[in-house]
């Protein structure tokens, strides 16, 4: 069973398409995060508690990267591809992800119900604090957007612990004065309402636009 990195930041390794950064050099950026938060990874592995990277063209069709990037594209009047170009050539992107339930579970995982259920609530509640004590990262994040824990089809204790965990993760984004949204599910039916959702959100739709042309700055 293979670990999962507990928040991720975008980073490539082919100096021919873009800036090249190293791991520490991903972490110790400036550029500005929106940190993007599902609700448990798509595998059968186990949270650490630290950060790692990934890369959106390792998983070209994974719908929850790629709404997460057009989200933030047409905030910033981009569409998906531009952006993922200005990524590439900056070597860095503005979208950060982590999840809000401290498992991980496959996509095709017949029990997931199950599995979210026996959730207790003091490993959600280290998982959050785990996410927020990454002072690296959470320093450069700008704003967080909740995504799938309070729409659609997550029912009983799984629900109650998504729940939990949210509750948990806000009230530490309000002691530091970090704006966040609950949005749908990072998928390509909902893009239309997680836009509608932010452009309503004056702070959220703030830092998305300046995380954006941040981004944009270093591509000049």
């Amino acid at each position: 069973m293979s670990e999962h990195d507990l928040v991720t930041l975008y980073k490539h390794d082919n100096p021919e398409i873009g800036i090249s950064l190293t791991a520490e050099e991903t972490l110790a950026s400036n550029l500005p995060l929106i940190l993007v938060v599902g609700r448990e990874p798509n595998n059968d592995g186990f949270f650490n508690d630290k950060f790692g990277t990934y890369n959106f063209d390792n998983a070209a069709n994974c719908a929850f990267w790629n709404i997460s990037h057009g989200v933030v594209a047409k905030i910033g009047g981009l569409d998906t591809a531009t952006f993922k170009d200005a990524c590439r050539k900056a070597g860095q992107s503005p979208v950060a992800f982590t999840d809000i339930l401290p498992i991980a579970i496959p996509n095709d995982a017949a029990n997931k119900a199950e599995l979210r259920d026996e959730v207790e609530y003091p490993t959600i509640d280290k998982h959050i604090d785990n996410i927020i004590q990454l002072e690296p990262i959470i320093r450069r994040t700008k704003a967080v957007l909740l995504s799938g824990q309070r729409f659609g089809s997550v029912s009983g204790k799984g629900r109650d612990n998504m729940e939990r965990g949210v509750r948990k993760l806000e009230q530490h984004l309000e002691d530091k004065d970090i704006p966040y949204l609950s949005v749908p599910f990072m998928y390509g039916t909902n893009q239309a309402k997680i836009l509608e959702l932010v452009k309503a959100n004056k702070r959220v739709n703030t830092a998305i636009q300046n995380a954006h042309h941040d981004l944009i700055g270093l591509c000049a």
